[in-house]
């Protein structure tokens, strides 16, 4: 099992659709590790995760093009998710539904004092305009935070000269792992 310095274990919680496709990558890559997703879609997921449907209200602030960023209830599903004695780490890829739920979950978070990172991605260019402004209102509110990580995917296509949809997945997908493995934890 990953645990942290302190010795609690690690939950890994994917938010949005690329939550889920970063920890599933991430659990094939053999972490040990509690996980969990919450996203507006299902998917195919290993026994072992802990799944929460969760869309965005399609009315108001969050309907179309015209996502802000208002307060949104939290649900006890999603409330539920989190105990004391573990650590947290957020992954996702910004500018959706992940993006506007991790903007208002940060608040309670730190009111509860839970142990969180995140690890992020930045939409690449043919994300679309939407997805970057969305993005841009969190990577804004969040930088320079410790417990903020947050890279570019365009950043990665430039330097691996990847071309295809499918290889900038996975060099993300391995970046995430990268990063993930950088942070202070240890395999016990």
């Amino acid at each position: 099992m990953v645990q942290s310095k302190s010795n609690d274990p690690i939950q890994i919680i994917g938010l949005g659709s690329s939550g889920v496709n970063i920890t599933k990558y991430l659990c094939s890559q053999g972490i040990q590790a509690h996980y969990s997703i919450v996203n507006n879609s299902d998917r195919t997921l290993p026994d072992t995760f802990v799944s929460v449907h969760y869309s965005l209200p399609k009315t108001g602030h969050y309907k179309n093009e015209n996502w802000s960023f208002k307060k949104l209830r939290l649900t006890k599903k999603i409330t539920s998710l989190f105990k004391e004695d573990r650590a947290y780490i957020f992954v996702l890829g910004l500018g959706g539904t992940g993006t506007v739920l991790l903007y208002n979950l940060i608040p309670w978070l730190v009111e509860k004092r839970i142990k969180f990172k995140i690890i992020a991605g930045f939409p690449s260019h043919w994300e679309g305009e939407r997805r970057a402004k969305t993005a841009e209102v969190l990577f804004s509110k969040m930088y320079g935070h410790p417990f903020f990580n947050c890279f570019r995917l365009d950043d990665l296509t430039e330097i691996k000269g990847e071309t295809t949809v499918k290889e900038i997945l996975q060099k993300s997908d391995e970046h995430f792992y990268t990063e993930l493995t950088k942070l202070n934890l240890r395999n016990n």
